[in-house]
């Protein structure tokens, strides 16, 4: 990675070096068209670095997501091998019932009907954040087959679960936590947001302010009640089970 960032830095300087020199000296038509080549071929080269570097920076994270979900689903594995060699089966059912409801949530994620959704909220713990996440979906909810823009109602929920990332503070006892839950109800589709924890309060109102002045035409309704250590914020996006 850092061999890429070395040569993306080498190519934008030729590339910056050949426009100012395009732009400032006067130089035989010759000398110009060299100049005008170079610009080309390090543009050209600095572009597909970066995509390679999006790419690697892309299968990196794949990887830790495998990696949080691999390492969860053993942690499973070995609480009802434990289980079943203390011979606790009364034990096991419990637990096997966590691991479906967990299968079924995960499945639920994986038809949001939105790529860029699934992969954010499937690869959040990879990443060290002050909070811990969870995801409740009431039903299958496809968004591409919804009355709602997809692309939308992602934007909207990164922006929400980044908000209250930024606005969390430390804590030595409980950890800070946040649910979502997305569901619909009668013809709407509903983001429901509870977060329990420390947080700064001026932040937070000012960034819910903030998110209802941008969305201020458009169909989407932001309530929130916010307390100390707790806040509540739904999202309601009209008439989202509705026909276009």
């Amino acid at each position: 990675m850092n061999r890429m960032k070395l040569l993306q830095a080498l190519t934008l300087v030729i590339f910056v070096a050949s426009l100012l020199s395009l732009a400032a000296f006067a130089m035989p038509f010759f000398a110009r068209w060299s100049f005008a080549a170079l610009l080309v071929v390090s543009g050209y080269a600095f572009l597909r670095l970066e995509q390679a570097r999006r790419q690697a920076a892309c299968d990196d994270r794949l990887i830790q997501t495998v990696s949080h979900h691999r390492h969860d689903w053993m942690n499973d594995f070995q609480v009802l091998l434990g289980l079943m060699k203390l011979k606790k089966f009364d034990s096991m059912q419990p637990y096997m019932d966590k691991i479906k409801a967990r299968m079924h949530q995960e499945s639920c994620m994986a038809k949001l009907g939105s790529s860029s959704l699934i992969a954010y909220l499937m690869s959040f713990r990879a990443d060290k954040r002050p909070l811990e996440l969870e995801v409740n979906v009431e039903q299958e909810i496809n968004l591409a087959q919804l009355n709602v823009e997809k692309d939308g109602v992602t934007s909207l929920l990164k922006e929400t679960v980044e908000c209250f990332c930024g606005c969390a503070q430390g804590s030595d006892g409980e950890p800070n936590r946040l649910s979502i839950e997305i569901g619909l109800e009668d013809t709407d589709l509903l983001l429901d947001f509870v977060y329990d924890g420390n947080y700064r309060e001026d932040l937070l109102g000012e960034a819910v302010t903030a998110m209802k002045k941008r969305r201020n035409n458009s169909r989407v309704y932001i309530e929130e009640e916010i307390g100390q250590n707790h806040v509540v914020l739904t999202c309601r996006f009209k008439n989202a089970a509705g026909r276009i």
